[in-house]
């Protein structure tokens, strides 16, 4: 991302309202980083997301600048595809909002919550979050599907 000016970066943070993470600060390291350790890329610019409204604007300035891009959510991603090399990790961790419908019994999240946030809202509802992999024999292989739901406890 050395092509990028700093006049660009400072331009794209006028109208974002999370925070910009560049490598030279502090958090940086600590930012960056996903569930799996192994995985240890380094993106030129992290956008900690807290609105819709901030992705799409960091979605428009990778496509702006024609740059590489990875987006993360509550950070599990095993395989690593949530942080990128040398690009921007749109970082959707903040994101947490979880509304429950105690009517439909249906929740709805915001793209950074992990399982605990979403069971921590469920049980304040009285709901409990029955959660599995299972394990479906496909002709060619086994494949795993994840399941999510909930029900009145």
């Amino acid at each position: 991302m050395s092509q990028l000016s700093q006049t660009a970066i400072k331009e794209f943070k006028a109208d974002f309202a999370g925070s910009v993470i560049l490598p030279e600060d502090p958090q940086y390291d600590e930012v960056r980083q996903i569930w799996n350790a192994m995985i240890d890329r380094r993106p030129s610019m992290i956008t900690r997301c807290t609105s819709p409204a901030d992705v799409v604007h960091s979605l428009n300035f990778v496509r702006q600048h024609n740059l590489p891009f990875s987006i993360r959510g509550g950070g599990h991603n095993i395989a690593g595809n949530a942080v990128c090399d040398d690009g921007v990790m749109i970082d959707l961790s903040l994101m947490k909002k979880v509304d429950i419908d105690q009517e439909l019994h249906r929740g709805y999240v915001e793209p950074g919550c992990t399982l605990a946030d979403f069971d921590t809202a469920a049980q304040a509802h009285g709901l409990a979050t029955p959660l599995a992999v299972c394990r479906i024999k496909g002709r060619e292989s086994q494949k795993q599907r994840p399941f999510v739901g909930f029900s009145a406890g």
